[in-house]
């Protein structure tokens, strides 16, 4: 696996799974109590899981955006971090 760090945060994540770019970076979507995170290729336009992050709540949501593009949370954990999410 190659790593590469997204061009706006420099969190390391892997190259695009689908075209294999190296340009990626994370998007960050306000919502009513946080933000929503995921990783955005920027040749193809593929994109992560989204992860919420709320105002005030420990962790972050750059870090779960990056773990979750880089398969490094388990798909059980995943569907209860993003339930809501859409």
């Amino acid at each position: 696996m190659k790593y590469v760090k997204t061009k706006n945060t420099g969190h390391e994540v892997v190259t695009c799974p689908h075209c294999g770019s190296m340009k990626l970076y994370i998007e960050s979507i306000p919502f009513r109590y946080g933000h929503r995170f995921y990783v955005c290729c920027a040749s193809c336009g593929a994109t992560g899981p989204a992860m919420m992050s709320v105002t005030g709540e420990k962790g972050s949501g750059l870090d779960l955006a990056a773990k979750a593009w880089n398969g490094f949370i388990p798909e059980r954990t995943l569907k209860n971090l993003t339930r809501g999410a859409v």
